[in-house]
C-alpha cells in the first residue's frame, strides 16, 4: 500500500533538519518513541526502515526458472527496490558469458550493489546501504574467498579445457581488482 503526504522540512538549532512522520506510518510499523529509524538514500529518494525491521531478507533465484536474462534483471531490480539484503542466482548448468556480463552491468546500475560471490553456477549480489554496515575484515575475507573461487574455477577450466569458462574467469578477475 503506497500512501503519500506532504510534510514541511524544519531546521532546528545546531543546523540539523527535522521532518515529522505520518501517524499512519508509525502505527503501521509499530515504531515507538525513542526507537531508532534507519534512513537509506537511494536513486529515487529516502527510505525509512525501523531498526527493529533491519534484518533484511535474502532471496535465491534459479536461472532455469526464467526464459531470458531480462526477466532475471527485472526480478533482481524488484527485490532491490523492496529492500532485500542479498540476492543469489543459481544455475545448474552455469551462466553464459552474456548472462554474466548482464549481471555485472546490473550491479553497476544499483546503488550499493556488490557481487560477493561469483562461481561457475552461482552469483550473489549484496546491497550495502552504508560503509559502516560492513566491517573491513569482512570485506577482505570476502575478497579472499572470491579470489579462491576464481582460482578453483581456473583449475577446473584447465582440467576440462573449457575455453568458455576460462573467458568468464578473465572477466571475473576484474571484479577482484575493483
Amino acid at each position: 500500500m503506497s500512501e503519500a503526504e506532504i510534510r514541511s522540512l524544519q531546521k532546528i538549532k545546531g543546523g540539523s533538519y527535522v521532518i515529522t512522520l505520518p501517524r499512519w506510518w508509525v502505527e503501521r510499523t509499530g515504531v515507538k518513541k525513542g526507537q531508532k529509524i534507519v534512513v537509506v538514500s537511494d536513486p529515487i529518494g529516502l527510505r525509512l526502515i525501523p531498526q527493529s525491521l533491519r534484518k533484511l531478507p535474502e532471496v535465491e533465484l534459479i536461472r532455469e526458472d526464467f526464459t531470458h536474462i531480462r526477466h532475471i534483471r527485472y526480478v533482481v531490480f524488484s527485490y532491490y527496490m523492496q529492500g532485500v539484503n542479498k540476492i543469489t542466482i543459481l544455475s545448474k548448468d552455469g551462466f553464459s558469458p552474456d548472462e554474466r556480463r548482464e549481471l555485472r552491468r546490473l550491479r553497476g546500475e544499483l546503488l550499493g550493489a556488490d557481487i560477493v560471490e561469483d562461481t561457475n553456477n552461482r552469483i550473489s549480489l549484496k546491497f550495502i546501504t552504508s560503509v559502516s554496515e560492513e566491517a573491513i575484515h569482512d570485506r577482505i575475507a570476502r575478497m579472499a574467498k572470491f579470489a579462491y573461487e576464481v582460482h578453483e574455477d581456473t583449475l577446473q577450466s584447465m582440467r576440462e579445457r573449457n575455453l568458455i569458462l576460462a573467458g568468464e574467469i578473465v572477466e571475473r578477475i576484474e571484479e577482484i581488482m575493483r
